[in-house]
């Protein structure tokens, strides 16, 4: 029987892997230095994007600007979950920002359909 090993593995999966899980254990605390650690990676590099999700999913209540940040750097993929972690994070952001939130959706870039659903989250 031949012994597992990673050699056939892309390095891209296992460092997507591993961001994803430092980004759970991140502690609750130095979530904002996580904020800032992914914002300053390069945009759109698929890798980072696990852990941008999580990161995202983690402040949609307590820091939803920071939320919003995160997700607006994923890869915009079908299927990446980006576009309803900004919905989440905007709709927490709308009930205590209104105006805030109502300037920004024009230049957010998202859907009408998304910035509708923002809207209604009253």
């Amino acid at each position: 029987m031949e012994s597992f090993s990673t050699d056939n593995i892309p390095s891209s999966l296992v460092r997507s892997k591993g961001y994803e899980e430092l980004a759970r254990e991140w502690p609750e605390d130095r979530l904002a230095e996580s904020v800032e650690w992914l914002t300053s990676r390069p945009q759109g590099f698929a890798g980072h994007d696990p852990a941008r999700s999580v990161v995202a999913k983690r402040l949609t209540k307590s820091d939803p600007r920071g939320a919003i940040d995160v997700a607006m750097e994923m890869a915009d993929r079908r299927g990446s979950g980006r576009e309803q972690l900004i919905i989440d994070a905007a709709r927490n952001l709308y009930r205590s920002e209104p105006d805030t939130v109502i300037d920004w959706l024009p230049e957010s870039g998202l859907s009408e359909e998304a910035q509708e659903a923002i809207l209604r989250s009253e």
